[in-house]
């Protein structure tokens, strides 16, 4: 479950990810959804959000093509698709944060800000929430 506001933001993101990233680079693992939230909303047992429908994770790409199964100490982690990935993610205006654990990318900045942040937990998934539109 999503609100629609993910849901577009997902779609928006992919084809960000896709457009800028992947057009040129064919064998690279898709963006590939991890987890959103319960049907309806409400207390997740596995998280401390994903309650509202405003948070996402994403499985982390791989070398071989594919997604999710590893971590950022993985020799599978494909770093370049996972920081083409994150910087996707950061050119979309309702993103407020994301989380990813790998030491490189938190480093890294995208338009002055941390490329991500690091969070307990995500070192084998990469987590994004984003901030309701502003009603006009």
């Amino acid at each position: 479950f999503g609100t629609s506001w993910l849901a577009n933001t997902i779609l928006e993101i992919a084809t960000d990810y896709h457009n800028s990233f992947r057009s040129s680079n064919p064998s690279k693992a898709p963006f590939t959804l991890n987890d959103v939230s319960r049907p309806q909303g409400g207390n997740t047992p596995d998280h401390a959000g994903h309650e509202t429908g405003l948070m996402c994770d994403v499985f982390l790409p791989r070398t071989d093509g594919k997604a999710g199964d590893i971590n950022m100490d993985s020799p599978l982690f494909d770093r370049n698709a996972t920081r083409a990935l994150i910087e996707s993610m950061r050119r979309h205006k309702l993103v407020r944060e994301v989380f990813f654990n790998d030491p490189v990318l938190t480093k890294e900045k995208f338009n002055g800000r941390p490329l991500c942040n690091i969070a307990s937990g995500h070192h084998n998934h990469i987590h994004f929430q984003i901030n309701p539109p502003v009603r006009v």
